[in-house]
Order: C-alpha cells, then structure tokens, then sequence
C-alpha cells in the first residue's frame, strides 16, 4: 500500500511541476513583477515568446525613441526573463551615438581597447542599468565586429 501512496505523491508532485512551470501567455506587469516599465511596450510581452519582433519593441525596453542604427532585426526571447537582441550593420559612429542615447556617458572603448570582449570581436561594452532608473532593462551588451559602415553590430538587452 505504502508503494501505491509513493507512486501517487510522486505523480501528483510531477504534475504540480508541469503545471507550475508551463507557459500561461500571461504577461508581463509592472516594474517588480517582469521587469516592464508601466508604458505599455515593454509590459506586453508573453511569457514563453521566441522570435522575431519589431525594433519598437526592442527600443521600448531599452528606453529610448533614438532608432538602432542601419536597418536591424531584432528577436526576444521571454520565460522568467526577457532578452532582445538586434544585429544589424552600421558605422561604430553610429552605433556610439545610439548608445549615448540609451546611457549618456557611456562609452564604447576604441578597437583593441575592449577589455573582455568575444572573441573576434572588435570593441565591446556591457552596461549596467543606472540605480534608480526606470528602464526595463538590467544589462547592456554592445558588440561591434570591423569598421566603416559595414560594421557588424550585435546589441542585446536583458533582466534578470
């Protein structure tokens, strides 16, 4: 009998799990609660997305109405956190006025001054959000790869 009572418990258990764990398509709510800023954008994403979305999207997370440079695809990837990501193409110039945009003051340090980057990967910064700043995102990643307007451009945003 008591083998009966392990089996259903165990059962019982993995089901809560499932349930638990499974994708609701509830969405994100305000700051404290999925990391959404409150202005609608950033608090409209569905638990369990992966794909392809508009750039608005992506700029509305990160804070800002400055456009990413060239012309970029941008992707989420949401479960307990939210991440977007955009590669595009683009000028370091560009790309270094679009970050002062998002973060004024920072930097993307000059080829062969980015300390920690990927590998083959020219000039990198990683930014933390500011204390007290409501943007939905935590971290930063900026990575360009070459030079000139041709410039491989990765940016990616996240929470935790």
């Amino acid at each position: 009998m008591r083998l009966q009572h392990r089996v259903v418990a165990t059962a019982a258990l993995a089901l809560l799990a499932l349930v638990g764990c499974a994708p609701t398509g509830a969405t994100r709510g305000a700051e404290g609660s999925g990391g959404g800023r409150g202005d609608g954008a950033a608090d409209r994403v569905t638990l369990g997305e992966d794909g392809d979305v508009d750039c608005a999207e992506m700029l509305a997370f990160v804070g800002t109405s400055t456009p990413l440079p060239g012309e970029p695809r941008c992707r989420i990837s949401a479960f307990q956190d939210t991440s977007y990501e955009a590669t595009t193409t683009a000028d370091p110039a560009d790309v270094e006025a679009w970050l002062a945009s998002v973060q004024p003051g920072a930097v993307l340090p000059p080829a062969g001054g980015s300390w920690g980057c990927p590998e083959g990967v020219d000039r990198c910064v990683d930014l933390a959000r500011e204390p007290g700043s409501t943007v939905a995102w935590h971290f930063l990643e900026v990575e360009v790869t070459g030079s000139g307007a041709d410039a491989a451009v990765r940016i990616a945003a996240y929470n935790t």
